[in-house]
């Protein structure tokens, strides 16, 4: 049984004939989701009596077909042309040392589906099954967002969820165009015409296209923030292990300085204090005491709830606390990661000391 023949409808002589092809995107309705009651594929509560079907797909189908997989690898090559030989009879030669280096260097090729907006933005790339024949994927309408908060390519699975990236907010309704491209070297180059469709606002929505734009414009900025404090935490984190590691060779030579031993004890305490800022009291919270909220936290709960909805003054309150805050801990933390601590390193050089993680031992 077919269920949509629709894009039959496009197939001629001459799209048979063509390498790739991409079909008619029929419009797209934007709009709020709510979660399946008990789970998806369950009845929740209500046991087997209760009856439920799966929604249609949600976002804007993507069909393309391919007359051949074009995109092999050389291993997928090598082994092809082994299976040949063992068929015909002939004898099956053995890869050279440097094939297998190539095979295992080599970066593969990908078929993606490249989706921009009137204004030429790309919002959004999928990767897409590569493998001959006719195949349907699904936008979920959402872009992906860089470290500056503009629209930018990000990879996601052939269902839309997030294959090698992570989507980030709906789109806002208006014209898209979608290209099939090939990825190669980090180099797109498009296999197919531009097809247009429209990303449209739900009607029975009780927000309004103005509202989307203003969650989509404060969901960027609440984005930026939440990542430059991520990466912090991280590199605070990773510094946190290099300087106990540190403390833990001077303490074992009796002859380091006693300038450079106190120095590293203190470069800890502030990054213990900063840490503590920025992720919270894990000591005192795993005990169940009350403790300040912490600057991520704070952050995570700057970021509206839904997609559609305008954000609340109480996530733009979140947002400037967690800016302020994170503002002051950056200020003490940049001088720690980027010119104390590589100081004590060249010290520990200098007299000396074991490796410890991250440093590279000077060459004698």
């Amino acid at each position: 049984m077919i269920d949509d023949y629709a894009q039959l409808r496009g197939i001629t002589t001459e799209t048979l004939a063509a390498d790739a092809m991409l079909y008619p995107v029929k419009d797209a309705v934007s709009f709020a989701r709510r979660g399946v009651f008990g789970g998806p594929g369950t009845g929740g509560s209500q046991g087997e009596a209760l009856y439920s079907a799966p929604n249609p797909e949600y976002g804007a189908a993507i069909t393309y077909s391919q007359k051949e997989a074009i995109f092999t690898s050389r291993k997928d090559k090598r082994v092809q042309a082994q299976r040949a030989a063992e068929r015909a009879g002939k004898p099956i030669v053995y890869p050279t040392p440097e094939d297998f280096l190539a095979e295992a260097d080599e970066e593969p090729v990908v078929l993606g589906a490249s989706i921009a907006d009137e204004a030429g933005r790309v919002w959004r790339v999928l990767t897409l099954p590569g493998a001959r024949g006719l195949h349907k994927v699904m936008w979920d309408l959402r872009g992906a967002l860089d470290a500056s908060g503009e629209a930018a390519a990000a990879t996601a699975p052939a269902g839309g969820g997030g294959r090698g990236g992570r989507s980030g907010s709906a789109v806002p309704p208006g014209k898209y165009m979608v290209t099939l491209v090939r990825r190669d070297k980090g180099v797109n180059t498009p296999m197919s015409s531009p097809v247009t469709f429209r990303v449209l606002h739900d009607p029975a929505a009780t927000t309004t296209a103005a509202d989307r734009e203003a969650n989509l414009t404060f969901r960027a900025r609440a984005q930026v923030l939440s990542r430059q404090i991520g990466s912090t935490v991280e590199a605070a984190t990773a510094a946190k292990t290099k300087i106990d590691a540190i403390i833990k060779v001077l303490d074992q030579m009796p002859s380091a300085p006693k300038a450079l031993t106190d120095k590293s004890r203190d470069v800890n305490r502030r990054l213990t204090l900063a840490l503590r800022q920025l992720r919270g009291d894990n000591v005192n919270s795993a005990r169940g005491e009350p403790v300040p909220v912490s600057i991520q936290s704070h952050a995570n709960n700057a970021m509206p709830g839904g997609m559609l909805n305008a954000p609340t003054t109480t996530n733009r309150e979140q947002y400037d606390i967690a800016a302020a805050d994170f503002a002051a801990e950056y200020a003490k933390l940049k001088p720690l990661l980027s010119t104390e601590i590589p100081a004590i390193e060249v010290e520990l050089d200098r007299i000396g000391a074991p490796p410890t993680p991250g440093r590279i031992p000077p060459q004698n």
